[in-house]
């Protein structure tokens, strides 16, 4: 019934667990509590509203998808400060900065149970994995004197490509950069080959929202996500 996560349960130092529960599948709480003793934390993601004992409602993960194609006339450039980090040239402590501050709605960020600094551990080590161990296919940067914004390319499958990342300065937004990173994303990912690009942010997070509609994609689902502590 509930998953180990193996990568999480060694990164956190407690044991995490996962119930992803079916379209049109009932929730049963009473046997759930059956099951969570083994666990410190467990995520329960489901496509519908669940209701039950210690559940507590942490994200409304909205996913959105389109086809990949090439995005603006590039041969006028409208993206010319934006181009692919490269270590050693690029300075490495102003994606990290960036990367914690694309986080702020995170549910790791916003539930109050997570005590030993997780949110930023996990994004610390999502922008270190990104750049030092492959993770992402590509990292786009908008840079002046200094990098501003910045976009992550990851693999999903064959065919399909993840923005997973996406942050622009504080100070900096409202100028049209997040739209230029996204459209030079999906421009990348079509280079890449991938024939569908999907990104995912929370409901609540209007800005994000209204970045991804403006861009053209479309809502693909809608995932609400719970964390059950047993504490």
């Amino acid at each position: 019934m509930i998953k180990q996560l193996n990568w999480d349960t060694e990164f956190f130092g407690y044991k995490v667990g996962q119930l992803i529960i079916s379209k049109n599948k009932k929730f049963s709480s009473s046997t759930f509590q059956t099951y969570v003793n083994d666990y410190k934390l467990i995520y329960i993601l489901s496509s519908e509203k669940v209701a039950g004992n210690g559940l507590k409602l942490v994200d409304k993960k909205v996913t959105f998808q389109q086809k990949t194609s090439i995005k603006g006339d590039l041969n006028k450039n409208p993206s010319s400060k934006i181009e692919s980090f490269s270590e050693g040239v690029h300075d490495y402590e102003s994606l990290k900065k960036l990367a914690l501050s694309s986080g702020i709605n995170s549910r790791f960020k916003i539930d109050i149970n997570f005590k030993n600094n997780e949110y930023t551990k996990l994004y610390n080590q999502w922008i270190n994995n990104a750049v030092y161990k492959g993770m992402a296919l590509d990292i786009l940067i908008y840079r002046e004197k200094e990098i501003l914004g910045f976009t992550t390319i990851e693999k999903k499958s064959k065919y399909l490509a993840i923005i997973g990342l996406v942050a622009v300065s504080e100070q900096e937004r409202g100028k049209g950069i997040a739209s230029k990173l996204i459209e030079s994303s999906i421009n990348r990912a079509f280079e890449l080959g991938f024939e569908t690009i999907q990104v995912a942010t929370q409901f609540e997070n209007i800005p994000a929202m209204r970045l991804y509609e403006k861009c053209d994609f479309k809502i693909k689902d809608i995932t609400y996500i719970y964390h059950y502590w047993n504490l």
